[in-house]
C-alpha cells in the first residue's frame, strides 16, 4: 500500500504531530484493518456477514447484549431466525432491493433472544460486488423514537412518534437528500376485507405492507397515521418500486382486485423557505388533514403548499372565532356546584356555548393554540360580572369562571383582569376563578403570587382538573388555593376500579393535609354522590344535580329523611 504524501508532511504550525508511520507493509495493513473496524463500531454495536442464503458466516461485536447469545452461537445459523415473522418480511424486501450491489438504510426491528424477550435494534446493510454475494449487516441498539416502532404490532411508528422523528430529520434537511418526499398511503376496502376474512387478515396485510414500507423508507421513517393510512419518508426514485411491491401484496390478499385499493400521494419536503417552527406546523397540519380526510381531497403537494393552506385556514378560523365572541355568537350557561351535606348550592360554574354548534372544548383548544385564549377568558369574566351586576341585590349567587394556565401567566391579562374586577367592585367577591391545566404553567412562584393577590382581594381560587395531567402534584405544592376539583374520570371509574378508588382516597387525603376543599365533577348518579360523601368530599358537580342551563338552577327539595 502506497503511503499518502500527507503522512510524510511535517507538523503543522498548530503543533499537531504527524500520524505514526507503520514500520512494515504488514503493519500498515493491520493498521488499516483496525481503522475500518473502529469506524464500523462507531456506527454499530454488532457486525454480521451472511451468505446468499442469509446464513451467518461471521459475526463480531455485542452479540450477547443484543441477541442474547455469543458470536459462536450465531455463526452458522439463519439470519432471519433472529427476527419475528413480520420483521422477516421487512428484511426480505430490503434484501430484494439490494440487487448485486447497494445498501440498506436503517430499519427499526426487534431482535429475538433465546429467552423470548426482544431487543429494539436498527439494522442497516450493504452488498459489495467483490464479496461473492455476501451481505454485511450492521446492528445498533435503537434510539427511543424508532424503538417505539419496533415494539408496535405492525412495527410502524404511531402518528406522534412519526411526526417527531420526521421533524428531527428536517432540522438538517440535507440528511434526507434532495428528492426525499413524504409518501401518504391510503388503503381503501379494508373494512370489507375485515368482514370477509376477519381481523387476522387485516393484521397480516398491514404487517406485510408495513414491512415493505420500512424497507423503502429513509432511516426507518414509516408510520401508521390512521386505521387504513400509512406514511413514510422515501427517496423520490423509490416511489414507483414501492407502489409495485404494494400492488403485489394487495393481489395476494385480494386476487380479484374487487375490494382492496391503494391511493398514494407524494408530498415534497421543500422546506428551504420555511423556518423550523413553520416546517413543524406544516408537517403537523399535513398529517392531521391526512388522518381526517380522504387522500383525494388533500389540497397540497408540498410542505410549503401545506403551510400556505394552514395559514389560510387559520386566518378563516380566527375571523370566525372573533365573530363568535358576540352576544349572538356565544352565550354563558351555568351549572351548580353542590354542597353534599347539607344539600345546597355553593356556587355555579360558568360555561360557554357557541352558536355555530361546535364543541366548546374544540373552540377553546383552538383559542389556546393560536394565542387568543386570553381574549376569551377576559370576555367570559366580564360577562359573568355583568350578569351579577344586572341580577340585582336579591341575587347572592357566586360564579366560578375558568382561567387558562396560559392566561394567568400573561402579565397583560392579569392587569386587564384586575381593572375589570375593580370596575365591578360590588360583586367582585362573588366571583371564583378555576385555573385549568390546558397549558403548562412554567413559573410556579410567579403564578402563585397572582393567585394570592386574587385571594387577598376576596376572590376564591380553584385548581381545576386535578389528576388529569402530570403537573397536578407540583401545582398542589406550589399554589395555595381554596378548592381542588378532582378530574371526573376518577369519579366515573371509582365504583368499578379499586385502583381509582384508592387514588381518590389519596387525593382526598392530600387535600385535607393542605386544608383545601374538594369538588368532584361528573357526578351522574346517587350512588356516586353517596360514595363521595362517605369519602369526605364536600362538593359535587354533575348531571345528577343539574345540567348546565341559561338560568341559575335550583335544586329540587328532598323528601323527608332522604339523603342527597
Amino acid at each position: 500500500m502506497a503511503i499518502p504524501a500527507s503522512i510524510n508532511s511535517k507538523p503543522t504550525d498548530s503543533g499537531a504531530a504527524p500520524p505514526r508511520l507503520a514500520a512494515t507493509k504488514g503493519e500498515q495493513l493491520k493498521e488499516e484493518r483496525n481503522r475500518f473496524l473502529a469506524f464500523a463500531f462507531a456506527a454499530a454495536d454488532l457486525l454480521i456477514e451472511v451468505d446468499t442464503a442469509l446464513r451467518i458466516r461471521f459475526a463480531i461485536g455485542a452479540a450477547e447484549g443484543l441477541a442474547g447469545r455469543g458470536v459462536a452461537a450465531l455463526t452458522g445459523s439463519n439470519f432471519l431466525s433472529l427476527f419475528s415473522e413480520s420483521d422477516r418480511v421487512a428484511i426480505a424486501a430490503a434484501v430484494k432491493r439490494l440487487g448485486v450491489r447497494g445498501r440498506i438504510d436503517p430499519i427499526a426491528l426487534q431482535m429475538r433472544r433465546p429467552d423470548g424477550t426482544t431487543t429494539a435494534i436498527a439494522l442497516s446493510g450493504c452488498r459489495m460486488p467483490f464479496m461473492d454475494g455476501a451481505i454485511h449487516f450492521a446492528v445498533s441498539a435503537l434510539r427511543p423514537a424508532l424503538a417505539a416502532a419496533a415494539a408496535s404490532e405492525d412495527h410502524l411508528l404511531d402518528k406522534d412518534a412519526f411526526e417527531t422523528s420526521v421533524l428531527a430529520c428536517l432540522k438538517p434537511p440535507e440528511s434526507l437528500g434532495g428528492d426525499a418526499a413524504l409518501n401518504l398511503i391510503q388503503l381503501d376496502g379494508v373494512e370489507g376485507l375485515r368482514q370477509r376474512a376477519g381481523e387476522s387478515a387485516i393484521e397480516a396485510l398491514f404487517a406485510e405492507i408495513g414491512g415493505c414500507l420500512k424497507a423503502y423508507a429513509i432511516g426507518g421513517l414509516a408510520g401508521r397515521i390512521g386505521p387504513n393510512k400509512l406514511a413514510a419518508v422515501t427517496e423520490g426514485a423509490a416511489a414507483a418500486d414501492f407502489s409495485k411491491e404494494v400492488a403485489a401484496i394487495l393481489r395476494l390478499h385480494d386476487p380479484d382486485g374487487a375490494q382492496l385499493q391503494v391511493n398514494e400521494l407524494a408530498i415534497a419536503l421543500d422546506i428551504a423557505d420555511l423556518n423550523p417552527g413553520d416546517a413543524a406546523k406544516a408537517l403537523s397540519y399535513t398529517l392531521q388533514e391526512f388522518a381526517a380526510a380522504d387522500i383525494a381531497n388533500l389540497p397540497f403537494a408540498s410542505l410549503t403548499d401545506s403551510f400556505r393552506e394552514l395559514m389560510a385556514q387559520t386566518a378563516k378560523r380566527v375571523i370566525a372565532f372573533k365573530d363568535s365572541l358576540t352576544d349572538r355568537g356565544m352565550k354563558l350557561v351555568f351549572q351548580p356546584v353542590v354542597e353534599l351535606a347539607p344539600r345546597s348550592i355553593s356556587h355555579y360554574e360558568v360555561l360557554t356555548r357557541f352558536a355555530d354548534g361546535k364543541s366548546p372544548f374544540e373552540t377553546i383548544e383552538f383559542a389556546e393554540r393560536i394565542g387568543l385564549i386570553e381574549e376569551l377568558d377576559l370576555l367570559v369574566a366580564e360577562r359573568a360580572l355583568k350578569f351579577l351586576d344586572n341580577a340585582g341585590p336579591g341575587c347572592t349567587a357566586r360564579l366560578a369562571v375558568n382561567v387558562s394556565g396560559r392566561s394567568i401567566q400573561n402579565d397583560g391579562f392579569v392587569a386587564q383582569l384586575e381593572k375589570l374586577l375593580k370596575r365591578h367592585g360590588l360583586v367582585r367577591p362573588r366571583v371564583l376563578f378555576e385555573i385549568t391545566e390546558s397549558t403548562t404553567i412554567a413559573d410556579l412562584a410567579r403564578t402563585n403570587q397572582v393567585i394570592q393577590a386574587l385571594r387577598d382581594a376576596g376572590n376564591s381560587v380553584c385548581l381545576d382538573d386535578f389528576g388529569a395531567g402530570a403537573a397536578s402534584l407540583p401545582y398542589l405544592r406550589a399554589f395555595h388555593v381554596d378548592y381542588i376539583k378532582i378530574d371526573g374520570a376518577y369519579v366515573r371509574r371509582m365504583q368499578d376500579s379499586d385502583r381509582d378508588l384508592q387514588i381518590m382516597n389519596a387525593i382526598i387525603g392530600m387535600c385535607r393535609q393542605v386544608k383545601t376543599a374538594i369538588v368532584a365533577e361528573m357526578v351522574e348518579t346517587q350512588k356516586q354522590a353517596h360514595s363521595l360523601l362517605a369519602l369526605g368530599v364536600e362538593l359535587g358537580q354533575g348531571y345528577y344535580f343539574a345540567k348546565p342551563g341559561d338560568k341559575l338552577a335550583t335544586l329540587a327539595p328532598l323528601r323527608a329523611g332522604a339523603k342527597i
